[in-house]
């Protein structure tokens, strides 16, 4: 904020248990400030309209505070112009539109917060960017900088104030339009979060890249954005937090009468380190299915949209996708060479298929483009939308767990035929290769472009077959991982419980991925055990306690 100076709408999360939304900055860093953070009652006002000149057309609206003594004087005059080329802004704007509030805060030139407001939508401004648009409709715009320069050159912001609203300010009845009687509520569909404000843009920014010739195929167009995601996230820290923590990290940011003061540290500094791109936390679907246990919608919105921040909607690969994945790096002969922290990454809205997104966005006219268009809207939900979608009864597509039957037999057996380790490992490793082996080839022939099916179901039993009689790690991690862990549990007597599938989902997720793995502590003990030692494997620290997750975050964020 320290170059900014008068209004500016910005996405930003006030209230975890809202979420996201389009708040207005309004900075001053001259002494009016103090008039500003005085002015009582304070009130906003707004009117919008739309100019072309020989650089093309723009569309701009006009914010003013009228005085308190008299409405129709401003104290203050904003002018703020819209790119109606620009789906992001646009789509910014239809997002402030169809809120049920709009809240300013007021800043000064050290960016200290002056006053805070909050105002029933009644500003109507989707009526004028339906306006906007359809004037701009088909005129092409050459430069939008030069169109906005020429045309700020010779309209000043007093001008645009004087031209007034279009229409009466007041109402047949003789009411201010801006009486909160007249306020907008939410859009109508806005129950089926892919009908939020903010997919209108990407829907449209969609649908054209993949018109016509040229389209390409869904698993190729996935296959780039995936691609781009891992490059994008390659120089992060992954450090995967199981749900106990991202519980104290919410009782902290809702100010909650159970945050822990060393969890206070750890907001600031994962806070800190999440603004420099530093760091990641990446989801998965188990810590999604926990996320799902919490009966209170508001508690469950609010860890959703913490989720959000320190994730950014992105999330490990399922198991089924991560084991392809890395068959595939063992068929390359890189299974042992390549590392897979940040090699194995998605996005949670991908855990869903058409069922939803289909009846919000499907038409004929883009049939032919609608695999690409529907994994860019996938693309864009974030752990808020998605669980807002299962509550609704859109289940994302879970682990498959028909594996696990057998194994609840497991310690039975082995008390009445006892194993050493890798015996009990390998049988372990053996039953996920089973259970997964239809996923995993109809995965692989995705990934190795259209191969004979015989030749990769050939391939992936000579790659799984090493894997299964090998007694180390890091040919396919994700199954290691899993086998061990049901070993390593079977060994020590201990019973397997659905709970503790989802532990050992968690670890299979995690451990792999990422640079550090926080759990709780019966999880660390069994994941360090002389058995597994899959911290020493991996190169991962794994820890239980916050004080160490506030120590490692320390240990990365110097200088900070």
């Amino acid at each position: 904020m320290d170059f900014v100076e008068g209004l500016l709408p910005m996405p930003v999360v006030i209230n975890l248990e809202v979420g996201q939304e389009v708040v207005l900055f309004l900075k001053d860093k001259t002494p009016f400030i103090n008039t500003l953070a005085k002015t009582h009652p304070f009130k906003l006002r707004v009117h919008g309209g739309v100019a072309r000149n020989q650089f093309g057309c723009l569309g701009f609206f006009v914010f003013w505070i009228p005085s308190p003594f008299n409405e129709r004087v401003p104290i203050a005059t904003y002018d703020l112009y819209v790119n109606l080329r620009d789906e992001k802004i646009l789509g910014m704007w239809r997002e402030l539109a169809f809120q049920t509030h709009w809240h300013v805060l007021v800043l000064d030139r050290k960016n200290e917060q002056r006053n805070f407001l909050e105002f029933t939508n009644t500003f109507r401004i989707s009526d004028f960017l339906k306006e906007m648009e359809e004037y701009c409709r088909g005129i092409p715009v050459v430069d939008f900088e030069k169109t906005k320069s020429q045309f700020m050159a010779e309209k000043s912001v007093d001008d645009l104030f004087q031209a007034g609203p279009s229409s009466s300010p007041h109402s047949a009845s003789g009411l201010s339009v801006y009486d909160n009687r007249f306020a907008i509520p939410q859009a109508s569909d806005s129950s089926n979060p892919l009908r939020a404000a903010r997919f209108e843009s990407v829907f449209r920014e969609s649908a054209k890249r993949h018109a016509g010739v040229g389209n390409l195929p869904a698993a190729t167009h996935l296959d780039h954005k995936l691609r781009a995601l891992k490059t994008e996230v390659a120089e992060k820290k992954m450090i995967y937090l199981d749900v106990c923590h991202w519980i104290n990290l919410r009782h902290v940011w809702l100010q909650s009468r159970l945050a822990l003061p060393v969890y206070e540290q750890i907001v600031d500094r994962l806070n800190r380190l999440a603004e420099r791109k530093l760091v990641l936390c990446p989801l998965s679907v188990p810590i999604f299915e926990e996320l799902m246990k919490q009966i209170d919608p508001r508690s469950r919105t609010a860890t959703a949209n913490l989720m959000d921040i320190f994730s950014l909607g992105i999330s490990v690969m399922r198991f089924e996708e991560a084991f392809a994945e890395q068959c595939g790096s063992a068929l390359d002969g890189k299974g042992h060479d390549v590392p897979i922290k940040s090699g194995s990454v998605s996005k949670v809205g991908l855990w869903f298929g058409d069922d939803q997104v289909k009846p919000a966005w499907w038409s004929p006219e883009i049939s032919e483009a609608w695999d690409n268009v529907s994994i860019d809207l996938r693309w864009e939900l974030t752990v808020s939308d998605c669980q807002k979608l299962t509550a609704q009864g859109f289940i994302p597509r879970q682990e498959r767990k028909n594996v696990f039957a057998k194994w609840a037999d497991l310690p039975a057996q082995q008390r009445a035929t006892p194993k050493p380790f890798w015996e009990l490992s390998k049988k372990c490793r053996s039953d996920v290769v089973e259970d997964y082996a239809a996923e995993v080839i109809s995965q692989m022939k995705s990934i190795l472009g259209g191969e004979n099916q015989d030749e990769i179901r050939e391939s992936i039993i000579k790659v799984t077959g090493a894997m299964i009689e090998a007694k180390d790690y890091g040919r396919i991690p994700c199954c290691e991982v899993l086998a061990g862990m049901c070993a390593a549990r079977v060994l020590g007597g201990g019973k397997i419980r659905p709970n503790d599938i989802l532990d050992f989902l968690h670890a299979s997720a995690g451990i792999p991925s990422s640079e550090a793995y926080f759990c709780d502590g019966p999880m660390e003990h069994l994941v360090r055990s002389k058995d597994l030692k899959l911290d020493q494997h991996f190169g991962v620290r794994v820890h239980s306690k916050p004080e160490d997750l506030l120590s490692y975050l320390e240990s990365i964020s110097q200088p900070c």
